[in-house]
């Protein structure tokens, strides 16, 4: 199925349409991107997330699908939290996910301050009234 055909996203869609039932962590997915979320204000939420992550590579093989590390990234939102290391299996290794403190996620640059001054600033709209 060649790549950016309508049939071919549908197809994937059905594809991993189960990928949600093996997490505990909540999870979006958009065509091919996979984001998991959940508050880590505490030892045991970072340990339930990179639980979900051990899940998900799982859940992959399974499949015969791969996610790439180099692509995949944590996100530290909020003031309190604990900015834990995450890590997942690339090829038989354990790698560690590169923390990112802005990222662009459908076209939009968002900040791990929830901000969008960086989006704004790339639009080349002036900020301000």
């Amino acid at each position: 199925m060649p790549q950016g055909s309508i049939l071919g996203l549908v197809l994937f869609i059905c594809y991993i349409n189960d990928l949600p039932e093996d997490v505990n962590t909540k999870v979006k997915l958009f065509t091919g991107d996979t984001k998991l979320y959940t508050k880590v204000s505490y030892e045991e939420g970072g340990q339930n997330l990179q639980d979900d992550i051990k899940n998900l590579d799982r859940w992959a093989r399974k499949w015969q699908l791969s996610f790439n590390s180099s692509k995949c990234k944590v996100m530290h939102i909020g003031h309190n939290n604990p900015h834990r290391t995450y890590k997942m299996i690339q090829d038989g290794t354990s790698v560690e996910l590169e923390k990112a403190e802005r990222e662009k996620d459908i076209s939009v640059n968002v900040d791990n301050e929830l901000k969008f001054d960086s989006h704004i600033s790339n639009t080349g709209r002036p900020t301000g009234s």
